[in-house]
């Protein structure tokens, strides 16, 4: 259980020290010098419904000769629903899948609401949004 905590310590303290993101609402798509990123899920869900979001990581060379690179990522959304995030060492040029399901509540109010996922490698970060429209 130590253990544990101290793992979740570590990934919440390289969350907390993202600098300022690269970021536009609506954005699903990221290139980088580190990685490139995607975030996926439906354009409309019901209230009272559950769906799938899923993001992919994929780690690039950096001409280091490093085989594996650290990766913090964390999946959000403003649905009230709790959030997912970790921190792995992940295999150049290898892709990375993280995914969530998200019960939408039967007395959510219709509108437009986010998933986020923010991610950092070697100090590059990465906030990519889904916007998701939800009816009743």
């Amino acid at each position: 259980m130590k253990k544990a905590v101290v793992s979740l310590a570590a990934v919440l303290m390289v969350l907390a020290s993202f600098a300022t993101p690269s970021f536009a609402a609506g954005n699903t798509n990221y290139e980088g010098r580190n990685f490139r990123a995607s975030i996926d899920g439906p354009e409309v869900v019901q209230a009272g419904s559950t769906f799938t979001a899923r993001g992919t990581i994929t780690v690039l060379s950096d001409g280091s000769g490093n085989s594996v690179r650290p990766v913090a990522w964390r999946l959000s959304n403003n649905l009230g629903q709790a959030s997912r995030s970790g921190f792995r060492s992940i295999p150049v040029n290898r892709t990375k899948t993280v995914a969530k399901a998200y019960s939408v509540p039967d007395r959510l109010e219709a509108g437009t609401y986010q998933i986020d996922l923010l991610i950092q490698v070697d100090g590059e970060t990465a906030h990519l949004t889904r916007l998701i429209t939800v009816t009743k």
